[in-house]
């Protein structure tokens, strides 16, 4: 068996639906999915993975990069047709920013590289996960900055829309996060190998 622990974005807006792709390659290998609301000690719980942004780095732990972290500000369709279009960023602070409380800085960094400096964010609807401001957008109460690699089925199938065309990568990055000590087992070296496949990953 295979355990991954991860927060419940990347679970369902990356992970989950890449899983069948996994269990078609190798049906024999049983895999176990489970949330966090923290960040996961691989070394303390009974767990093989997670995926997410370290805090400090841990001897034993192994940390391998699947994607940066970049920020767009996306909306959905009907949210989009209400406003003109949005040439200068700071046409944003008018509408409604949705924010995530797991990633509280991430509109003031797209806006300081967006050379725009905001007194302060009006905050009418935050949400506990980034799933939940994205889901909102889809729905249409506001604009969410989101992580391009975690919503990207979103775009291709135009449930959301980039509602400014700026791009800020930030200086975090996604990483698979492991137990140097458990690489030799052939699950785990069959997971951890197809994980870095699908992030393309070489």
């Amino acid at each position: 068996m295979v355990r991954i622990r991860l927060f419940p974005t990347v679970a369902m807006k990356w992970l989950v639906k890449r899983l069948a792709h996994f269990h078609a390659l190798h049906p024999s290998i049983n895999v176990q999915v489970t949330i966090a609301n923290d960040l996961v000690d691989v070394m303390a719980e009974e767990v093989d993975f997670t995926i997410q942004i370290p805090a400090i780095a841990k001897p034993g732990v192994r940390y391998e990069t699947l994607f940066p972290i970049e920020l767009l500000p996306v909306c959905s369709p009907a949210e989009f047709g209400k406003h003109p279009p949005i040439h200068d960023p700071r046409d944003l602070l008018d509408h409604t920013l949705l924010h995530s409380m797991k990633r509280p800085h991430d509109w003031r960094i797209w806006f300081e590289a967006a050379n725009v400096i905001p007194g302060s964010f009006r905050e009418e609807l935050s949400f506990g996960n980034s799933s939940l401001a994205y889901q909102a957008a889809i729905d249409g109460l506001g604009v969410a900055m989101a992580h391009l690699e975690l919503i990207q089925d979103d775009l291709d199938g135009g449930r959301l829309l980039a509602l400014h065309p700026l791009v800020v990568r930030s200086a975090d990055s996604y990483r698979l996060v492991g137990r140097e000590s458990e690489i030799g087992r052939p699950e785990i070296a069959a997971f951890r190998n197809w994980v870095l496949s699908e992030a393309e990953i070489t």
